[in-house]
This record gives C-alpha cells, sequence and structure tokens, in this order.
C-alpha cells in the first residue's frame, strides 16, 4: 500500500468539492443507489465469484489495488477480508465516500488526475465506474500512466453504461430512452439502448407542434431537454418498469408525431468501443471485454422476499426478473447475474 515516502505524487493534489471532477457522477442520488441494489442483492453471492475470479486471474499477485469510484463500498464487500485489506479506496465524491464504512484507505481524487507517480500503483480496478464517467479517455490515460509495467486495469460493470458517458458524445443531439430486449429473453428494459435525435430539432417540434402530444409525454420531453442526465436518472429509479416501457412507447411515438427522426444508440456496444479504443491509445493491451455470466444456488431462508411460486432471479447489467426452473430442487433459488468486464494490461500481450 502506498505510504508517506511512496506512490503520492507532490504535483497532483487531492480533490476537493470545490473543483467539479471530469469524472463525477452526476446523477447519482439515494433513489438511484437504492434502484441499483433491489437488482444487485439477490445475486450479489455471484457478482462476488466473478470478481474473485477477474482479480485472481489478473491481479492475483499485486501488492495492493487502486480502486477508482468506490462509491458506498459495492466491491469491498464483494472481497474477502485478506483482499480488501490491499484495496485502496477513492471517488471523486466526498459524500458518497463518507458514506463507505469499510476499514480501507480511502482519498477523495479525480479519477483524470490521479495524484500518484507514474508506474506507481500495481492495480486498478472500478466497479460499475467506467461506465459512469464522461472522460473515459482521460481516465484510461491516466490509469495507464500511474500503473506498473504488467499491472492491468480492471472493470467490471453490474450496470449500464449510464447516460453521462453516452450523451457526452453528442452535445448537439438529445437521447432519449427506448425499450430493448434483455439478449435471449423477452424482458423489455429502458436502460440501455437510445433514441438520438437533434436537440434543436426537438425544442423547435415542441414550440411549433407540442400541443398534438399529450401533456404527460410533453412534459417528459421538455424536463429531458432542461437535464437530460439528472432527468434520465429520475426516469430509472423513481417510476415502475410498466411505466418505464410505456414511457419510452410514448417517446417513440412523439418523435414520429413531431416528423423527427429516432437513431438507435446502444450504450453498452458504445461504451466497449470507447473503453477499448482509448486503451489502445494510452498503451494498454486488452486482453478481455465481454460479458461474463456466473450463476450460483442458495437456500430460500437466505433470499428475503421470494416471490411466491418463484425460484430463480435474475440479473443482465442492471436489469432484474424472477422466473420459475422445476429443476431446482426443492428449499433452494437458482441465482443468475450477468455483468461485463474489460481488463487491459501495461505491455501485454493481446488476446
Amino acid at each position: 500500500m502506498p505510504d508517506d515516502r511512496g506512490a503520492l505524487s507532490s504535483d497532483k493534489s487531492t480533490q476537493q468539492t470545490s473543483r467539479q471532477a471530469s469524472s463525477e457522477r452526476l446523477g447519482y442520488s439515494d433513489l438511484t443507489f437504492a434502484a441499483y441494489e433491489r437488482g444487485r442483492a439477490p445475486v450479489r453471492p455471484v457478482n462476488r465469484e466473478i470478481v474473485r475470479w477477474v482479480l485472481d486471474t489478473y491481479a492475483g499477485d499485486a501488492e495492493w489495488l487502486l480502486e477508482l469510484g468506490s462509491g458506498r463500498g459495492e466491491l469491498a464487500g464483494l472481497l474477502p477480508e485478506e483482499r480488501r485489506a490491499k484495496l485502496f479506496q477513492s471517488d471523486a465524491l466526498p459524500h458518497v465516500l463518507a458514506a463507505n464504512s469499510y476499514d480501507t484507505q480511502k482519498a477523495v481524487l479525480d479519477a483524470t488526475a490521479i495524484p500518484f507517480s507514474d508506474g506507481a500503483v500495481p492495480t486498478v480496478v472500478g466497479y460499475s465506474f467506467l461506465n459512469a464517467v464522461t472522460d473515459v479517455e482521460g481516465v484510461i490515460r491516466e490509469v495507464a500512466r500511474v500503473l506498473q509495467r504488467g499491472g492491468a486495469l480492471l472493470s467490471v460493470l453490474d450496470v449500464q453504461p449510464l447516460p453521462e458517458l453516452v450523451m457526452a458524445r453528442f452535445p448537439a443531439d438529445i437521447l432519449l430512452p427506448a425499450a430493448m430486449p434483455v439478449p435471449d429473453t423477452d424482458v423489455l428494459v429502458t436502460d440501455r439502448r437510445y433514441l438520438r435525435t437533434d436537440r434543436s430539432d426537438l425544442e423547435k417540434g415542441l414550440a411549433r407542434n407540442g400541443a398534438i402530444l399529450q401533456p404527460g409525454v410533453r412534459d417528459f420531453l421538455q424536463q429531458y431537454l432542461s437535464s437530460s442526465v439528472l432527468a434520465w436518472h429520475a426516469f430509472q429509479a423513481q417510476s415502475s418498469h410498466a411505466d418505464r416501457l410505456e414511457t419510452a412507447r410514448a417517446v417513440a411515438e412523439a418523435l414520429v408525431a413531431l416528423g423527427l427522426f429516432g437513431e438507435t444508440v446502444d450504450a453498452l456496444r458504445s461504451f466497449e468501443r470507447i473503453a477499448q479504443a482509448a486503451c489502445w491509445s494510452a498503451g494498454l493491451r486488452v486482453v478481455q471485454s465481454e460479458l461474463v455470466t456466473g450463476h450460483g444456488e442458495v437456500g430460500t431462508a437466505e433470499l428475503p422476499g421470494v416471490p411466491t411460486g418463484k425460484n430463480v432471479t435474475l440479473a443482465h447489467l442492471g436489469a432484474s426478473w424472477w422466473d420459475t426452473d422445476p429443476g431446482v430442487k426443492a428449499g433452494y433459488v437458482h441465482l443468475s447475474s450477468t455483468v461485463h468486464v474489460l481488463a487491459a494490461v501495461k505491455g501485454g500481450a493481446a488476446t
């Protein structure tokens, strides 16, 4: 672990609230965290095994690990005590890091200006972090600077890329939530696909013809134009699944009614392209970038809130639902979780 003499760089000060870090996650709130927790909690035993496999594979011998975007400590809670003791946690948001009760070294810092010397960090990890920053290239460039040769950047996402990342790529456009099915299922979600349309055209369309729209969808579009990121988070966290699907349908119909074209944007694919390109540009070799699914079983008594007649709970990058499988033995619940794993090594060979 870094000490008073070692890795901290004298010319990169810890960032405080007086500076708005470029990696700050604008939409995070208590409601957002509560929404994430509802999906994470049932499959946490599976996510724990996936994270341990990732760290064993790429950072098994690391003396310590720098975590970016630690938040309230989701990653720390998935680690065994001996590995948690090697974790140096950090976040750009002081109030979020203050809510992290794990006994680890911590610092408030901007991930685009990491206060460590060149080549000082064995491993950098992020749990649902890279998907929530705007300057992915700047973060990865800075990670590459502080990583030791042979060290790894490890990213695990258990939620979709957030609008902070995706919307920043289209500053002249508005990206509206759209429904899409979870791959290989008939479950529809509204947090991965967007309909992209010109912001100015939407403003003009609402001014000229907004009266033809239902008041609810018209108000939603106006709020979205005012603050897209915050409106997206409120939409996802405060409305029911059925309401989100209905709103996505109404938004698509509203664009047609206003004579506007909506181009589909896939947030996960956009994230993969951005992150992989940034790694290569920064001198990191991408050795893994894919969805990983884990499975497990727990006793019904260990999992509160199991719906009557259900014995399977599934999570896919933030989406979660229950199902029934007659093959699951009585008194148990089958767990399935799909996350995205990115691993990139400084000076390593690509696979």
